[in-house]
């Protein structure tokens, strides 16, 4: 705990996640399995943020085209998923 004092922002943080709770409670960690695809695969409704502002990257003349989700996204995302199956 000493270390915290050299780090004032880790030091409110850390004192406020243990105070009340016996240090114990730290000494097991868990892991239970997760779909790490959970809110990765159909089309968002909206563009995403990228591509609109990439929109107005490609209007000013700064770049030739606009990373999409569609097209360049989905495949990466898939292709990354099938490689690690």
């Amino acid at each position: 705990m000493a270390i915290l004092e050299k780090y004032p922002q880790l030091h409110t943080k850390v004192t406020s996640m243990i105070e009340g709770v016996k240090l114990e409670s730290y000494r097991e960690e868990i892991l239970r399995p997760a779909d790490n695809r959970a809110g990765c695969t159909g089309m968002p409704s909206d563009p995403a943020f990228y591509e609109i502002y990439g929109e107005n990257l490609v209007s000013a003349g700064k770049y030739h085209e606009v990373i999409r989700y569609r097209e360049h996204m989905m495949p990466l995302a898939d292709a990354l998923w099938h490689h690690i199956g």
